[in-house]
């Protein structure tokens, strides 16, 4: 347990503390909290998600959807949120496999200079590497330390679990909707 001293002194230092001031400290400070992106909802894209991939689909499931008022429309897009963190989970199988690859290479005494990941044109161990799947892969072996399969697939049927539940919710409404239409005829 801090002293009394050892708390003044925390307080003081805290005042002092000017957080990142630079536009590159303040992005990455702004995901500290962050460690994959399955659990939260609305956590946005990633660095390297595209996009317009994403409003693709969205505009995909939105237009087989057909959402119609507000509470509809909050449905389709937990949908649509919920769907994108889905095709997330093969990519940080992908990443994590890789992850332990390397590091099993580099224990077995390869270089790391010379450890090239497919398709990637640089060094992924590079300090200025901006190897988003190697990242990704390491961010999750370390917060999956055991049995990363089995967590990952305890998120995945989480997700799907609550996916089915939307649709089956979306699909109860649009139906009182639709008897309701069809009542006013």
């Amino acid at each position: 347990m801090p002293s009394e001293k050892q708390i003044a002194a925390n307080r003081l230092n805290a005042c002092l503390s000017t957080g990142p001031r630079t536009e590159a400290g303040k992005a990455q400070s702004s995901r500290n909290a962050m460690i994959h992106g399955l659990a939260a909802y609305g956590g946005g894209l990633f660095a390297h998600e595209s996009p317009d991939e994403f409003f693709q689909m969205r505009d995909n499931l939105l237009a087989e959807l057909l959402p119609q008022g507000a509470i509809e429309r909050e449905l389709a897009n937990r949908i649509v949120g919920i769907t994108w963190r889905l095709r997330r989970i093969p990519a940080i199988e992908a990443a994590v496999v890789a992850w332990v690859q390397a590091r099993e290479r580099h224990e077995a005494g390869f270089s790391m200079s010379n450890l090239r990941l497919p398709g990637d044109p640089a060094n992924v161990f590079a300090k200025e590497s901006k190897d988003a799947g190697l990242v990704l892969g390491r961010s999750f072996h370390a917060f999956l330390t055991e049995d990363v399969g089995a967590k990952l697939g305890r998120y995945e049927a989480n997700l799907q679990r609550q996916l089915s539940a939307l649709y089956a919710e979306l699909g109860k409404r649009q139906a009182r909707s639709e008897e309701a239409r069809s009542a006013e005829r």
